[in-house]
C-alpha cells in the first residue's frame, strides 16, 4: 500500500507540475487572452477540493471547504483561476503535517466582492519569507526540505493569475501556526 501511495503522490504532482508548466509558459508569453466569462466559484471551489482530496486523505490532512447557499459569481478566465486556486490548496496539504487541516472557505466580501481563504495548520512562513514566497522559483526553507522536487511555480502562478485579474491576493501567518492566503475580487 505504501508503494500505491507513494505513486499516487508522485501522479498527482506530475500532473500538478506540468499544468503549472503550461501556464508559466502562456504567462511568460505576455499577457495572455483572458476567455472572460461569467464564473461560478461556488462550483470552482468544489472542483479544486474534490481534485485534491483523495491526496489529502492520503496523507492523513483533513481538507475541508464551505461555500454559501447562494451563488458566487465571478468575472475571469476560469482555467487560469481554478489552476491559482489549486496551486493555494496543493501548497497548503503538501506543507501540513498527517493530522493537519486544511480549510478553504468563499465567502461574500464587501461590495459585491468575493473572498476565497485557504488556511492550513502547517509551519508557516518567517516574515522574510513571507515578503518574498510569490517570487519564482523562492521556496522557504520547510518547502525545500519536504518537497525537495518542487520548482517553486506554484505561488509565482497564483499572483500573476491574481493580477491579471485585478484581484488582491494577501499571504500571512495563521495563528498559533500556519498560513492563511486570501484572494479577493469581484
Amino acid at each position: 500500500q505504501a508503494r500505491v501511495d507513494a505513486a499516487k503522490n508522485e501522479a498527482h504532482y506530475m500532473a500538478s507540475l506540468i499544468q503549472n508548466l503550461a501556464l508559466a509558459a502562456k504567462l511568460e508569453a505576455g499577457e495572455p487572452d483572458l476567455a472572460t466569462e461569467r464564473i461560478d466559484l461556488n462550483a470552482l471551489v468544489d472542483r479544486v477540493v474534490a481534485r485534491h482530496t483523495p491526496i489529502a486523505r492520503m496523507r492523513g490532512i483533513a481538507l475541508e471547504h464551505a461555500t454559501p447557499e447562494s451563488r458566487l459569481l465571478a468575472v475571469g478566465d476560469v482555467t487560469l483561476v481554478e489552476q491559482a486556486v489549486s496551486n493555494i490548496v496543493l501548497n497548503a496539504v503538501q506543507h501540513v503535517e498527517a493530522g493537519g487541516h486544511v480549510a478553504v472557505v468563499l465567502d461574500r466580501g464587501d461590495h459585491e466582492r468575493f473572498v476565497i481563504r485557504v488556511v492550513d495548520d502547517g509551519p508557516g512562513m518567517s516574515a522574510a519569507e513571507l515578503d518574498r514566497v510569490v517570487e519564482r522559483g523562492l521556496r522557504g526553507n520547510d518547502a525545500r526540505t519536504r518537497a525537495p522536487a518542487g520548482r517553486g511555480l506554484g505561488l509565482d502562478i497564483v499572483q500573476r493569475v491574481i493580477r491579471i485579474h485585478e484581484w488582491t491576493l494577501a499571504i500571512t501567518s495563521a495563528e498559533p501556526r500556519g498560513l492563511s492566503v486570501v484572494v479577493e475580487g469581484s
